[in-house]
């Protein structure tokens, strides 16, 4: 029993591993299969919309899930995702839309 509740433990905080906020990414895989190596969510193939009107994939790790306006750390800045199934939001660099002197424009 006491074997079992250490692996329980080192699984645990082994899935707490992964890269922070800001550290560049890759998907591999596809599908259900797929992967990558942020504590959170990868970026590289999701859009951010920027308020000069364009649109990047940043292909970085995200932040803290499901933040609030001024939730996130120095240097984050919470942008919600349109998704029609769920709302998503996570703290992002603020340097994804090429300065730190404005959040992203939320995708309408």
């Amino acid at each position: 029993m006491a074997r079992l509740a250490a692996l329980l433990v080192a699984g645990l905080a082994l899935a707490a591993c992964g890269d922070p906020a800001g550290a560049p990414c890759a998907i591999r895989g596809s599908g259900f299969t797929s992967s990558h190596d942020c504590a959170t969510k990868c970026l590289a193939l999701w859009s951010v919309n920027c308020p000069d009107g364009s649109s990047v994939q940043p292909g970085v790790c995200a932040g803290r899930r499901g933040c609030e306006a001024g939730s996130c750390p120095e240097g984050q800045y919470c942008y919600h995702f349109d998704d029609p199934f769920e709302e998503r939001s996570y703290c992002i660099p603020d340097t994804v839309c090429g300065g730190g002197t404005a959040p992203p424009a939320a995708e309408e």
